[in-house]
This record gives C-alpha cells, sequence and structure tokens, in this order.
C-alpha cells in the first residue's frame, strides 16, 4: 500500500508537470535543455515537503494511527524518489553534451555506492557508541556533521545539487531510535533557531516578486499551483 501511495503521489503529478512543460518550455526557458526543464517542472509538482507533513501529523497527534504512519512513509520514499530526479535534472542542466550527462550520472551513482558499501558501515559504529556510552560521544558528533558537509561538497564537485550529498549522507545514518533523538536533540534548537530562519532570510531576500508583475507570469504562477493541488489529489 505504502509503495502504491507513494509512487502514485510521485507519478501522476510528474507526468502533468512533463505536460504542462511543453507549452512553457519556449516562454520561460529557450535557452535550457528541455530535458532539464521538463524533469524540473515535473519534480516540482509531484515532490512532498516532507518536514512540513511530518510537523503536521505530529501536531495532530496521527503519528501513532494507520493513517499518519502511512502518509510519512509514502512521503518519505516520495523524497527519495523525487531528489534523485532533482539530481538527474541538475546533471542534464550542468552538462554540456549527452556523454557528459551520463558521466555526471556515473559519479553521481559512484558517489551512492560509495555512501552505501563505505560509509554506512563506518557511521553504523555510532549507534554501538551510543549503547556502550548511553549517549552519542562528541567525537562522533563532529564525525557526522564531518560527513554531511564533505557529502555535499562531493556532489557540488560531480555537478549535482549540494543538498543532495547532505541527504544521502541523512539515509546512510543508522536505524537507531535512542542515537536519532539524541543527534536531533543537540542540533534541534540550533538549527531552528538560528539556522533555519537563516535560510528563509536568505531565499526571501533572493527572490524577486517583482519578476511576476506581468500578468502572464501571474497566470503560470496560478496555474502551475493548481495543477501541483491538482496533480495531489
Amino acid at each position: 500500500m505504502t509503495l502504491v501511495v507513494s509512487n502514485t503521489a510521485l507519478l501522476v503529478p510528474l507526468m502533468l508537470g512533463l505536460l504542462v512543460a511543453l507549452p512553457l518550455y519556449p516562454l520561460l526557458a529557450p535557452n535550457i535543455r528541455f530535458a532539464a526543464f521538463a524533469l524540473f517542472v515535473g519534480v516540482s509538482m509531484s515532490i512532498t515537503a516532507f518536514p512540513v507533513l511530518a510537523r503536521i501529523i505530529s501536531e495532530r497527534r496521527m503519528l501513532t494511527r494507520p493513517l499518519g504512519a502511512l502518509a510519512l512513509s509514502a512521503a518519505a520514499i516520495d523524497d527519495v524518489s523525487a531528489w534523485f530526479l532533482i539530481a538527474l535534472a541538475t546533471a542534464v542542466a550542468g552538462a554540456g553534451s549527452g556523454v557528459a550527462v551520463l558521466e555526471t550520472i556515473g559519479w553521481a551513482a559512484v558517489f551512492c555506492l560509495g555512501m552505501a558499501f563505505l560509509v554506512r558501515p563506518i557511521v553504523a559504529r555510532a549507534a554501538v557508541a551510543y549503547d556502550e556510552a548511553g549517549r552519542l560521544p562528541g567525537t562522533w558528533i563532529t564525525v557526522i556533521f564531518a560527513g554531511v558537509l564533505l557529502s555535499a561538497i562531493a556532489t557540488e564537485t560531480i555537478g549535482i545539487a549540494v543538498i543532495f550529498g547532505a541527504f544521502v549522507m541523512g539515509i546512510s545514518m543508522p536505524r537507531h531510535a535512542g542515537l536519532s533523538e539524541d543527534v536531533t536533540r543537540r542540533v534541534e534548537d540550533f538549527v531552528l533557531t538560528l539556522l533555519l530562519p537563516l535560510f528563509f532570510a536568505y531565499t526571501g531576500l533572493r527572490t524577486n516578486v517583482g519578476l511576476l508583475g506581468q500578468g502572464q507570469l501571474i497566470a503560470i504562477t496560478v496555474g502551475l499551483c493548481a495543477i501541483a493541488i491538482v496533480g495531489k489529489y
């Protein structure tokens, strides 16, 4: 059921996004590769804001209910698939030729395999260290944060989104409830009170809403929002 819900929630909006990319391409991105533009629009229509969904489900006390568990599981699978599609779109947009695209995707695959078979067994020892000490030692906190930064740098060097590297590092972490709670407790206040407001402020300052001053662009924006909502339904 989870796979069916997740794949449907991804594929239907993705297909609608690919279709709407056809008339929008000559208007918005005539100098960009169509494949990259279409993938970007499709993923934009289909991706789920997983942290927002988790917060909503938590506030409504639905985490332990079947519907809440199904929604979170489906959204998690949806996010993993969408991030791979974003990496593919970035690779297609940044590469200069078909060979370069395949090379970028190949290096991305090598990076993921390296994280799965080399990095994951190393960070798995963090769970052992947590069980022995009852808390995660400071050394392991340093290792985890260094791994996040190095993974982000690696994917940027490859030519795909930096956040993809950090995301892969996150899914490489061991599935240990106590460890996850300890790491979250240590970084949550710092992230929520400093980094998150800075992120939204930085993003807001870089966003020029005035570019939507044209009636045509406003209509396109409203139409894309409607397609995203209908596709998710």
